[in-house]
C-alpha cells in the first residue's frame, strides 16, 4: 500500500473474531499516512459509490466478491476467507503473503485486465431480482393452497 501513489481507504472490519485488533492496526497505519484514510461505516450509497470509481479493491470481504463485479472493479482476495463463492472474472485470488498480495495488485491495477472487464456480468445477477420476483407473485394464484399452512404429525411421535 505504501507503494501505490493513490489515495487509499480502508473500511472497518466487522465484528469477526479479531476484528478489534486489526481496527487499531488500520489506525495506526493511517496516522502517519495522509493518502491514507478509514471509514467505520460509509453506507450504502458512498460505498457503492466509492465502488464505482475505485481503482481496486483489496482484502477478503464477500463484497468484493458479490458486489464489485457490477461496478467492474478489479478485486484482490486475500487469503481463503471466500473459499467456496462463485467468484466473476474481476477477482484475482491470493495467498495471505506479501509477495503474492503484490503480485495480485499488480494484476489487478494492469489496464489491459481492467478493460477485459468491461461489460461483465456479474455471476449474482443484474440488480433487477426484486421486479422478477414481483412479476413472477402477479402471476402465481395465491388460493388456500399457497396462503394456509398444514400441519402434519411426524411418523413415529406420540402425543404429549
Amino acid at each position: 500500500i505504501d507503494a501505490l501513489d493513490t489515495p487509499v481507504v480502508f473500511t472497518m472490519p466487522n465484528a469477526d473474531s479479531g476484528g478489534r485488533e486489526i481496527w487499531d492496526l488500520i489506525r495506526e497505519f493511517a496516522k502517519s499516512r495522509p493518502n491514507v484514510h478509514w471509514a467505520e461505516n460509509l453506507g450504502t450509497q458512498v460505498y457503492f459509490s466509492m465502488m464505482a470509481v475505485s481503482a481496486l479493491m483489496l482484502g477478503n470481504s464477500s463484497s468484493g466478491i458479490i458486489e464489485a463485479c457490477s461496478f467492474g472493479l478489479p478485486v484482490v482476495n486475500i487469503g481463503n476467507r471466500q473459499d467456496g463463492r462463485v467468484r466473476g472474472p474481476n477477482v484475482v485470488d491470493v495467498n495471505a503473503d506479501r509477495d503474492s498480495i503484490v503480485a495480485g495488485m499488480s494484476r489487478a491495477l494492469d489496464p489491459a485486465f481492467k478493460q477485459s472487464l468491461e461489460g461483465v456480468s456479474n455471476p449474482y445477477g443484474d440488480g433487477t431480482a426484486s421486479n422478477i420476483i414481483v412479476e413472477r407473485l402477479r402471476t402465481v394464484e395465491l388460493g388456500s393452497r399457497m396462503t394456509s399452512k398444514r400441519f402434519y404429525d411426524a411418523p413415529g411421535t406420540d402425543e404429549r
